[in-house]
């Protein structure tokens, strides 16, 4: 529910992709998109991994 809300707070100023999961998340940051990322807004618990992985792939990316 707190992601639905921030994700409809955030979309009228900016290009948003939510990702519910570990392995959404992961996809999203591997796949083309017209313009790269600004910014990874994380949650701390995602139901099938730890966000460690996709941390860290948002720093390979030198996503902040």
């Amino acid at each position: 529910m707190v992601r639905e809300i921030i994700v409809l707070m955030l979309k009228d100023a900016f290009d948003v992709i939510l990702a519910v999961s570990v392995a959404t998340a992961l996809v999203q940051l591997g796949a083309a998109h017209p313009r790269p990322f600004d910014l990874v807004l994380l949650d701390y618990h995602l139901p099938d991994g730890k966000f460690d992985d996709v941390l860290a792939n948002a720093d390979i990316l030198a996503i902040p």
